[in-house]
C-alpha cells in the first residue's frame, strides 16, 4: 500500500511539472520533476522492502537505489541512475541558485523524469503480476531443515521454502529482483531456543 501511494505521489508531481511547464514556470517544473523521480524511486524502493529514512531521503534513494537496482539487480540501466543525479543537480539549481532554467533544459529534465518514473512503474507492476498479495510472514522451523520461509499468500494459506527447494526457488527470486531476508528464528514470532 505505502509503495501505491508513493506512486500516486509521483503522478501527481509529473501533472504539476507539466503544468508548470506549459505555463512557463520552468524552474517550478524541474522541482516537480524531480520531485516525481524521488517518489517513483520510493515508492520502488518500498515495494522492495526498503524504507526511507526520513530526515535524509534524497541522501538515502540517491545511494540506495543504484545499489540495488543497477548493480544488485540489474532491473535499471546505468543511464537512469545517472538521470537521477542529473535532475536532483538541476532541482538544485533550479530552487536554490541565482540562475533561470530555460525552456529547453526543462523540457530535457521533464523527458528524463517521464522515463524514469515510467521505469519504476513497469518493476512494481511486474512484480505485483507475478506475486500481487504475497507478503513474507517470517522463518519457522521444519523437519529436517534449520529454518524455512513462510509466505502468506492471498487466501492467507503458508506456503513454504525448505532448505531443499530454496536453491531454485531463490534463484527464481534473484531474477525477479525479490528479496528474501532470513531471519534468526529468535527474532520470528517470539520464539527461542532453549
Amino acid at each position: 500500500m505505502e509503495a501505491q501511494i508513493y506512486l500516486t505521489k509521483a503522478e501527481n508531481s509529473l501533472k504539476a511539472a507539466q503544468l508548470c511547464f506549459e505555463a512557463g514556470l520552468y524552474d517550478d517544473a524541474v522541482s516537480r520533476a524531480y520531485y516525481c523521480v524521488l517518489r517513483a524511486a520510493i515508492a520502488l524502493l518500498v515495494k522492495f522492502g526498503h524504507f526511507p529514512e526520513t530526515k535524509r531521503t534524497h541522501n538515502w534513494v540517491r545511494a540506495l537505489l543504484p545499489r540495488e537496482f543497477v548493480k544488485r539487480k540489474k532491473l535499471l540501466p546505468k543511464e537512469l541512475i545517472a538521470n537521477f543525479t542529473e535532475l536532483q543537480n538541476e532541482r538544485d539549481i533550479a530552487d536554490y541558485e541565482p540562475k533561470l532554467i530555460s525552456k529547453k533544459s526543462a523540457d530535457r529534465i521533464m523527458s528524463k523524469s517521464e522515463k524514469i518514473d515510467h521505469a519504476a512503474r513497469e518493476i512494481i507492476s511486474r512484480v505485483q503480476k507475478k506475486f500481487p498479495k504475497v507478503k513474507v510472514k517470517g522463518v519457522i522451523d521444519w523437519i529436517n531443515a534449520d529454518a524455512a520461509i513462510e509466505f502468506i499468500t492471498p487466501e492467507d494459506n503458508g506456503f513454504e521454502i525448505s532448505e531443499f527447494t530454496a536453491p531454485l526457488q531463490i534463484k527464481f527470486f534473484e531474477k525477479e529482483g525479490i528479496d528474501i531476508r532470513v531471519l534468526p528464528l529468535e527474532e520470528i514470532d517470539g520464539h527461542h531456543n532453549n
